[in-house]
């Protein structure tokens, strides 16, 4: 049941946004961590090199992430968030705060601090440790 929630709510996500779920995953990624090498990238996304390269190429056509070349090796390309990129995620992270803060309104205190500590738990249960490799 879990990870059906969790499909369904990445697809909620997705018709929202029209961003399939690597881009919106790297947009948040990026709020935490910017700017990133696109070696980052790829090893953060877990993607080859050229897949990683294509998709901050369509990010950047969406005016959602800037890429500038490194001007003493040529070869390093970082990538940034753009305001666009900023305000996307802004406005899903409000709309989801806003969904859970109605849906826990009728909660009492005791069920609502239940709720929280399962939440805690899955996050260390299912947190990876280490990246999955291909």
């Amino acid at each position: 049941m879990l990870l059906r929630t969790i499909y369904h709510y990445e697809k909620l996500l997705e018709s929202k946004t029209g961003l399939d779920f690597q881009k919106l995953y790297l947009l948040l990624h990026l709020v935490n961590e910017s700017p990133l090498r696109l070696t980052e990238v790829a090893k953060e996304l877990n993607i080859p090199m050229f897949s990683a390269s294509r998709l901050v190429d369509r990010m950047v056509s969406l005016g959602l992430v800037g890429k500038v070349q490194d001007e003493s090796d040529k070869r390093s390309i970082s990538i940034s968030l753009q305001p666009q990129g900023r305000a996307l995620i802004d406005d899903l992270e409000y709309r989801s705060y806003d969904r859970i803060q109605k849906n826990f309104s009728d909660l009492k205190d005791d069920d609502f601090n239940l709720v929280m500590q399962v939440v805690e738990k899955l996050h260390r249960i299912l947190e990876v440790s280490e990246k999955v490799t291909k």
